[in-house]
């Protein structure tokens, strides 16, 4: 009886065995196969093949559910992707020494599933720092790397957190140089360097990672990532103001579609890019003609926070063509695509008032959506300011420990020069040497410092345009050049008709937001040839090279004209309007009297009864 006992026992160890084995073997070839088909037959193939897993080990178990949510996700099917994740993970917990591995695979791709369903950081990023705690216990570098660099992705929107997520990618590129991993480890961790600099508005930091991370990509020819480079990088280089650079970029992105076919969702960003683009070098026909083409290829992406965005730029350029017709036709089909998502730029939402012929609501959205951006500067103002400090600690930090490094080497070689009084020259030698390059090294910063608080110092607070030093330095110049080559300068001086009368009856902050309204229309009317400066207060002042006296006058009617029409549809309860002064330089013996000319022909312009532009005979 006994022995027939431990026979029962040994066949049931055996079979268990021997079913474990199978199972591997069969997931194995199961992931062999699925690389000869479609990415419909996979799918077919994968829940055809279901109930042979429901007595594997967990590993198996999890490693089919792991597989069927990456080709649901492959076949666009995000919702049924997310539920087979989570079986995965589910199946794999509580976690131990030998499931960590695929748990952490597991939860950074439910992560990545939730980022493509709401982009919402609440949403994918808990799974990803699970992920990374999860991970402290795996030998696999490669996984390790990729949950710290994925959780950096979580500090784009903390705007006080930026040194959290470089802390993660830190830790993430020396386990990549420790272990010498290839060039798409480092493009990855260099991709989430640009991203998160990106996000926290230092754009040149941004750029510089981004086009490395490209360049570790193209020399594996990695399309899918080179092309996602070029994505950042047009919207950096866009906010650089670097438009031909930009442009570049965006060629290459077609180009890249182009050769690469089977990336089907290249094409869809290509246009998306080339939108955004013609919008920032104010090309409306063609920024709306790029997203509409985008619209046509949205199929072709799962991302749809991109898709929402493009309806969402239609809608504003459509408006600014005076288009209401297709403001509702594209409101329509966001709301048909997307019925829960809910509309919160206050432009757009402007925008869908103003084509429904509700202008009380019109302009209600168009204040909202000037106190964001004005409450927007600010705070970027103060985040600059918060990202500097920390920068410069980390920088001085940085030093400090190399100080400290250098310190504990002089004394080695001041101990080593006692016992060899000939090596003595050379130590001092490489000593100074590295005291040179550290403060090198700091006078190099403190330069790019001073250079960023000097931007900070000529621009005007409020509106972000030169303010009353700067604009008077720089007019000065101008005027002085002007005389020496015997050229054209013109100059306009205006202000507000009836401020004091708007901020004493509507409150500062509107009388901030009429300032703003009036200094976004006359931008609109400027070439590159005028300096536009706030001198105080409700007063304005455009220096204009090139410009006669006729040509100055027509441009100040513009912007006057401009700014009448449009109030209208911003501000309901009173009217906005401006008065001007215009006058050449020509026969004045400075800049000074030019300006105090411009002075008296714009109070002459008060006294015929305001809303005038008056010109210098």
């Amino acid at each position: 009886m006994v022995m027939k006992f431990r026979f029962l026992v040994l066949l049931n160890f055996i079979c268990l065995c021997y079913s474990s084995c199978v199972f591997s073997q069969t997931m194995s070839n199961v992931e062999q196969h699925l690389m000869s088909l479609s990415s419909a037959e996979k799918l077919l193939y994968l829940q055809s093949i279901s109930t042979d897993f429901s007595a594997a080990s967990i590993i198996e178990q999890a490693k089919y559910q792991h597989e069927l949510g990456m080709v649901l996700e492959e076949n666009k099917q995000l919702t049924s992707a997310l539920k087979a994740f989570s079986k995965s993970i589910d199946i794999l917990s509580p976690v131990t020494d030998s499931t960590r591995t695929m748990l952490v695979k597991s939860l950074l791709e439910r992560s990545y599933v939730n980022y493509l369903i709401n982009f919402e950081v609440d949403s994918y990023c808990p799974d990803r720092k699970l992920a990374v705690a999860v991970a402290e216990g795996i030998i696999d570098v490669d996984v390790k790397i990729r949950a710290l660099v994925q959780y950096a992705f979580c500090f784009k929107e903390k705007k006080m957190q930026l040194s959290e997520g470089l802390a993660l990618l830190d830790d993430a590129l020396a386990l990549a140089q420790e272990n010498q991993l290839p060039a798409n480890t480092l493009g990855m961790i260099y991709n989430a360097s640009g991203n998160l600099y990106r996000n926290h508005q230092l754009y040149d930091q941004a750029s510089e990672y981004l086009s490395n991370a490209y360049e570790q990509w193209a020399s594996v020819n990695d399309y899918q990532d080179m092309f996602n480079m070029l994505h950042g990088l047009v919207a950096t280089s866009i906010e650089r103001l670097e438009l031909s650079q930009a442009q570049q970029h965006v060629d290459e992105m077609f180009q890249l579609a182009k050769q690469q076919p089977a990336f089907e969702d290249f094409i869809f960003f290509a246009y998306y890019n080339a939108g955004l683009l013609a919008n920032a070098n104010k090309q409306w026909l063609k920024a709306v003609s790029s997203f509409e083409k985008a619209q046509q290829l949205q199929n072709n992406t799962p991302e749809t926070f991109f898709i929402k965005q493009s309806y969402q730029q239609l809608i504003l350029l459509y408006l600014r063509n005076n288009d209401p017709e297709k403001i509702l036709l594209a409101y329509e089909e966001l709301n048909r695509l997307f019925p829960d998502y809910v509309i919160e730029h206050a432009g757009v939402l402007a925008a869908i008032a103003y084509a429904h012929g509700d202008h009380t609501e019109t302009s209600k959205q168009f204040l909202l959506q000037l106190d964001h951006e004005v409450a927007e500067r600010r705070l970027f103002l103060k985040h600059t300011i918060h990202v500097n400090t920390l920068l410069n600690r980390q920088n001085t930090s940085e030093l400090d420990k190399k100080l400290l490094n250098q310190t504990i080497e002089i004394q080695q070689l001041q101990l080593a020069n006692q016992q060899a009084a000939q090596k003595r020259s050379a130590q001092l030698l490489v000593v100074s040497a590295i005291v040179l390059t550290l403060m090198l090294v700091l006078i190099r910063h403190l330069f790019r410092n001073r250079r960023k608080f000097q931007k900070l110092a000529r621009t005007d607070v409020l509106t972000e345009i030169a303010n009353r030093r700067y604009i008077l330095e720089k007019g000065e110049v101008l005027f002085k050049q002007a005389k020496l080559k015997s050229e054209r300068l013109a100059v306009l001086l205006f202000d507000i008709d009836n401020f004091k009368l708007v901020n004493d009856g509507q409150g500062h902050h509107v009388g901030d937001q009429v300032i703003n309204f009036i200094v976004n229309q006359t931008r609109s009317c400027l070439t590159k040839e005028c300096e536009f400066g706030r001198l105080g207060g409700d007063e304005f002042i455009i220096i204009a090279k090139g410009l006669s006296i006729n040509s100055a006058k027509a441009l100040a009617e513009e912007i006057r004209v401009k700014v009448e029409q449009n109030a209208k549809a911003f501000f309901i309860d009173f009217s906005v309007s401006i008065s001007i002064g215009v006058v050449s330089t020509e026969g004045f013996e400075n800049l000074a009297s030019a300006i105090a000319e411009a002075d008296t022909m714009l109070y002459e312009a008060k006294g015929l009864g305001r809303n005038l532009v008056v010109c210098q005979n």
